[in-house]
């Protein structure tokens, strides 16, 4: 869940909240203003109410009656913590104390008197002093006086408030990021080259915005695998009309050759170059043509690695040794591969002589064979030079097709700028990586991962 999903939902959450206490604390104060505006209390009700039952059990029945009344119960009235009656002589009659009185800032006692008269004719003093309790925090008191008989609930009024808030929220902020999520998900499929993403199903039935944006993209993606299908259909139809024009050329040269003159060799021999180079680059743009459609190549082979390496070495050392330059092969062990033996050799082969290219002279160029330190089932072909190295932010860019950089490609040294994007694209198709890195000690390290046969 990333920061959008916390941002939205704690940003319900605590509006949710707020709003909560905010009503809580205005219901407060509504019903202060209803108790400040009233006359008689409803506990002022109460005593009262109280005081005159005590009066007429003793104006119609006496002070045994009203005994009889007072006996001991089980749970003693609320609100009452004293009662005395006494007679017109000042003697106690009636002592009552339910309880003993709290030592509390906001408990104190309401005295409330009453003379009455009994049935046979005595004149008594009724004395009744009631607990009065002052909240603290009126208005807080006012928020928990649905409580008051069970204070327990409050809490967990609180806590199922709080929970259910926040499952609603919770649920918002996941329904609005989600498919952003998915999106972001998709947005890096198709830019690692999955042309094939689309993310309509994943939004299921939602009918709003972020559906309308899945909809767009859906159509962004089908524009660009067209668009890119078509350039490379082009590209490959371009180089299959190109071979037959060159095929007659070659005939065309040869026959040439044996009318003409022996003087005229020279130029005939510069034509036959250009149409050597120009062959080998539209098979190169072929190739590349291959491996970016489906299923051009198999993985038919099972190759030893080690051997294959050796091969290619060997004969790029007895090239490279031509211009003063070497190739060193080191291994620790050999590895099976399954594989497209043709395509692989291609693969390395061009990264090892882009190597030699670019190395300078009375150096050699190292290639190691070696097992992944981390990972199993990984096997890691490293290849150095002592070159210029490469810009780091130009990088990237080395094994896109046709890319030259003007500080260390160049017409003298050869090359079209396809050799790393088949090399690439090759790896790719194999399942691995490849990556390059310049080396404190100066030059360019190629490194390529390959999984291998267990």
């Amino acid at each position: 869940m990333g920061r959008l999903f916390w941002k939205i939902f704690l940003s319900f959450w605590l509006t949710l909240i707020l709003v909560l206490l905010l009503s809580s604390w205005g219901t407060a104060l509504y019903l202060q203003s209803l108790d400040n505006g009233t006359k008689e209390t409803s506990r002022d009700k109460l005593i009262k109410s109280r005081i005159n039952t005590i009066s007429n059990a003793i104006e119609y029945g006496g002070i045994d009656a009203l005994r009889k009344i007072l006996k001991p119960r089980r749970r003693p009235p609320p609100g009452f913590f004293e009662l005395t009656v006494t007679d017109a002589k000042g003697s106690i009659l009636i002592h009552k104390q339910r309880r003993r009185i709290p030592q509390r800032p906001n408990i104190s006692l309401v005295k409330v008197e009453k003379i009455t008269n009994s049935i046979q004719g005595g004149e008594y003093k009724i004395t009744a002093k009631i607990i009065k309790h002052t909240p603290l925090h009126p208005r807080l008191g006012l928020l928990l006086r649905p409580f008051e008989r069970f204070p327990a609930l409050a809490l967990l009024w609180f806590a199922v408030a709080v929970l259910v808030s926040g499952s609603v929220c919770f649920y918002l902020a996941w329904y609005i990021t989600h498919p952003i999520q998915q999106l972001q998900i998709a947005t890096r499929q198709l830019a690692s080259g999955d042309l094939s993403t689309r993310i309509t199903k994943i939004m299921g039935r939602r009918r709003d915005e972020i559906a309308d944006l899945g909809k767009d993209f859906d159509h962004m993606a089908v524009q660009l695998q067209n668009l890119l299908l078509s350039q490379k259909q082009l590209l490959s139809d371009i180089s299959h009309e190109l071979r037959s024009p060159l095929a007659r050329l070659h005939v065309a040269l040869g026959l040439t050759r044996q009318k003409m003159e022996p003087n005229a060799h020279t130029e005939l021999d510069r034509i036959e170059h250009e149409v050597v180079r120009l062959d080998d680059l539209i098979g190169q743009v072929l190739t590349l043509s291959r491996l970016d459609s489906d299923n051009a190549y198999k993985k038919e082979d099972y190759v030893d690695i080690a051997v294959l390496l050796e091969e290619i070495v060997k004969d790029a050392d007895f090239e490279a040794k031509s211009t003063q330059r070497s190739v060193v092969l080191t291994t620790q062990q050999t590895w099976t591969i399954q594989a497209n033996a043709e395509l692989l050799y291609r693969a390395l082969e061009n990264i090892i002589r882009n190597a030699i290219r670019y190395t300078p002279e009375n150096t050699n160029v190292t290639v190691s064979l070696q097992a992944h330190k981390t990972q199993a089932n990984i096997i890691q072909i490293i290849v150095r030079d002592h070159g210029a190295g490469i810009p780091e932010a130009q990088l990237s860019s080395i094994f896109e097709p046709f890319i030259r950089l003007s500080s260390s490609r160049n017409r003298k040294t050869g090359g079209y700028g396809l050799g790393l994007a088949i090399a690439q694209r090759a790896v790719h198709f194999h399942n691995g990586t490849i990556t390059a890195t310049n080396q404190t000690t100066g030059g360019l390290c190629v490194t390529v991962l390959l999984p291998v046969n267990a």
